[in-house]
């Protein structure tokens, strides 16, 4: 799948493969390296609206693939991450800038209206939007899938939650230990006997690859398309 998205932004860069629709993301046709040594996802932007782990896991993969990721935070404090330590680097979490290398950030008052305003016109020169808040708190702010889409048509709008969308545990919040309890699995790892331990498989690992093959798609056939990733399902 790797391989396929590659060649479509090979042809992408010559020109041979231009979005049909009315899409301003920065799949342009022309050339974004001076070399040879082209990253798959070079030329690829990512509106990053994540925090903790999960998202930005994901999208610092989608980084190290070679996209262009833009970090929101929060303006002040930014991602609760950058405080957790030891160890730090400096002042600065070392776990923060694990999971946020390669990317720029930015900080927006996303509950104002100016902020609301700055992120829609990021999201309109953008092809993947991804964030992980509690089901319906970025619509109530006018960040929702269907808020983007009105002006981002051509992207990939990708929801990461606890329990989904819809049901009664949605409005949770979720973790990865969390899933694994729940669904059983940590009941499974381990030796038998034991007190339960949690498992080194990151469930949310499947992110990144769910991104890509979306990103591949909206990019044959420019279409928005809406991934919604719950840890528990």
């Amino acid at each position: 799948m790797l391989a396929s998205l590659a060649r479509v932004a090979a042809l992408r860069r010559t020109g041979l493969f231009s979005r049909r629709g009315g899409g301003t993301g920065l799949w342009t046709g022309r050339p974004q390296s001076d070399t040879d040594n082209v990253k798959p996802l070079e030329g690829v932007k990512i509106l990053d609206l994540t925090r903790l782990l999960a998202g930005p896991f994901a999208t610092m993969n989608l980084g190290d693939l070679g996209a262009e990721v833009i970090k929101v935070e929060r303006p002040g404090a930014g991602d609760d991450t950058r405080t957790w330590g030891p160890p730090f680097v400096g002042t600065e979490s070392t776990y923060f800038l694990s999971v946020n290398r390669n990317k720029k950030s930015i900080a927006v008052n996303i509950k104002d209206p100016k902020g609301v305003k700055i992120v829609k016109e990021l999201a309109a020169v953008c092809d993947v939007f991804v964030e992980n808040y509690v089901p319906g708190k970025l619509s109530a702010m006018g960040l929702g899938y269907e808020d983007i889409d009105k002006i981002a048509p051509h992207i990939v709008y990708c929801s990461i939650t606890g329990y989904g969308q819809t049901g009664p545990l949605s409005q949770r919040a979720g973790y990865d230990a969390v899933a694994s309890a729940v669904s059983g699995l940590m009941h499974i790892t381990g030796p038998e006997g034991i007190t339960q331990i949690t498992t080194e498989l990151v469930l949310i690992d499947y992110l990144l690859y769910m991104n890509l093959e979306s990103l591949k798609i909206q990019l044959q056939f420019d279409s928005m398309t809406y991934l919604n990733h719950s840890r528990y399902r």
